[in-house]
């Protein structure tokens, strides 16, 4: 059961999941997710009651991963789920995805500090073009809602469709690489990344649409962390000081 004043927030979304699950159970996608039960309303809460999906969550650790390249399998998958427009379509969300990236970035500003405040400038500058419509996106694909199986007799699958909205798929990918200097543990883990996604038929995305929600989950960790003093998880010079090094490196870069 969530925290109180998350309770009414995590009713919505749960009832997004719910959503989902059962228009995902209508398109039949090539990868298994779970089958939902029933939805039952619990005081403040949702509980939702699913069928269990087997398999192993997926090592994003290039030398860990049990099936094959771990950026070519999330990759895959993301094309897979960014696909499904009869389900985006039915769900809640933002319409374009410079709707949703301005919508993020708010998140940057009031903190008090510079680094966020010039963060701030460097997502106004790159923002996505008008009129990109968003796709439907899960939300949170990191390696322990993707479950593979250890021989590749079942298809891949995920859980945990509880972030699921019609959205921005480079928000996608930033919960993917998570702001890491080198994600999946290898040299250019973010480009990597991205031409998987494209040669699996992924939506057209730039570099830089990924760094900007990467500045912005860095943004949100800071809050958290400064919101939520009795339960505090983290420092949040911790994120502050991420935000900086990220945005120093981005400040040099060059994107075409």
């Amino acid at each position: 059961y969530p925290y109180p004043e998350e309770a009414q927030d995590l009713k919505v979304r749960l009832r997004r999941e719910s959503k989902a699950l059962r228009l995902l159970a209508q398109v039949n996608p090539i990868f298994r997710f779970p089958k939902l039960i029933d939805d039952v309303e619990v005081g403040d809460s949702v509980v939702l009651y699913e069928k269990y999906v087997e398999g192993v969550p997926l090592d994003l650790r290039v030398g860990r991963c049990m099936v094959g390249h771990p950026w070519e399998v999330v990759g895959e998958i993301a094309a897979r789920v960014h696909d499904l427009e009869a389900v985006a379509q039915n769900l809640d969300g933002f319409a374009t995805r410079r709707e949703h990236a301005l919508h993020t970035i708010e998140v940057l500003r009031g903190t008090g500090e510079s680094t966020f405040d010039r963060a701030y400038e460097w997502c106004q500058a790159h923002i996505p073009d008008e009129g990109l419509p968003t796709t439907l996106i899960h939300g949170d694909l990191s390696g322990q809602n993707i479950l593979v199986h250890p021989e590749g007799l079942l298809a891949p699958a995920i859980i945990d469709w509880t972030f699921t909205l019609r959205g921005d798929p480079a928000h996608e990918m930033a919960i993917v690489t998570q702001g890491q200097r080198r994600p999946f543990e290898v040299d250019y883990g973010h480009e990597r990344l991205l031409e998987s996604y494209l040669d699996a038929g992924g939506i057209d995305i730039k570099l830089q649409e990924i760094f900007l929600y990467e500045l912005c989950l860095f943004g949100r960790r800071y809050t958290d962390s400064k919101r939520n003093k009795l339960r505090r998880t983290e420092d949040p010079n911790e994120p502050l000081k991420l935000a900086y090094h990220l945005l120093h490196k981005l400040q040099k870069k060059r994107f075409d």
